[in-house]
C-alpha cells in the first residue's frame, strides 16, 4: 500500500524523465558514431593531400586533426556519460519509489559487516535482511556502507553525534 501517493508519483515521473533522457543521450551517442567515423577518415585523406603539397602543410594539418579529433571524441564521450548518469537517477528514482511500497530489496542489507561478537548486533537486527542496515542504507559504494556499518556498531561521542544532526539538518 502507498501511503505518499503524491511523492510516490514523482519518482515516477522522475525516473520517466531520466530514461527519456538517457535514450536521447544514446541516440545523440550512435548517431555521432557514424560523425566521428567520418571526420576522422576524411581527416586522414586530408593529411595526406597536404603532405603531397608541402611536408610542412602536412604536419600542421596532420597536427590539427589530432587536436581536433581528440576535442570531439571527449565530446561524444559526454554523451554516453549522459546516458550512464540519466540511467543511475532513473535507478535509484526506481528504488526510492519502491521504498514508499515498503520495499527495500534493491538495497544491500550490510550482512557482511554483521559482527556476532557485538553485544547489541543481533538484539537489534543491525544487519542482514529487514535489518536496520538494510532500511538506512542509501550507499552505492564500499567504503559508504563500511562507514555506515561502523557508525551503528562503535557509539559516536556527543560532539560527533552533534556535527551529524547539523549536516542533517542542512
Amino acid at each position: 500500500m502507498n501511503t505518499h501517493p503524491n511523492l510516490s508519483q514523482q519518482y515516477l515521473d522522475r525516473h520517466d524523465t531520466f530514461i527519456q533522457n538517457a535514450s536521447e543521450a544514446a541516440r545523440k551517442y550512435r548517431q555521432f558514431s557514424w560523425v566521428r567515423l567520418l571526420l576522422f577518415l576524411i581527416s586522414i585523406g586530408g593529411t595526406v593531400l597536404c603532405f603531397d603539397f608541402h611536408w610542412s602543410l602536412g604536419l600542421g594539418g596532420g597536427l590539427a586533426f589530432v587536436i581536433l579529433f581528440i576535442r570531439f571524441v571527449k565530446w561524444h564521450q559526454a554523451f554516453k556519460k549522459q546516458e550512464s548518469h540519466n540511467l543511475y537517477l532513473a535507478q535509484i528514482n526506481k528504488q526510492e519509489n519502491g521504498v514508499l511500497q515498503h520495499s527495500y530489496s534493491s538495497f544491500n542489507d550490510g550482512q557482511a559487516f554483521l559482527d556476532t561478537n557485538h553485544p547489541n548486533a543481533l538484539d537489534l537486527d543491525l544487519f542482514g535482511p529487514y535489518s536496520f542496515f538494510q532500511f538506512t542504507n542509501r550507499a552505492s559504494t564500499y567504503l559508504g556502507q563500511k562507514r555506515l556499518a561502523k557508525w551503528l556498531l562503535v557509539p559516536a561521542d556527543v560532539s560527533t553525534i552533534l556535527l551529524r544532526q547539523n549536516a542533517i539538518a542542512k
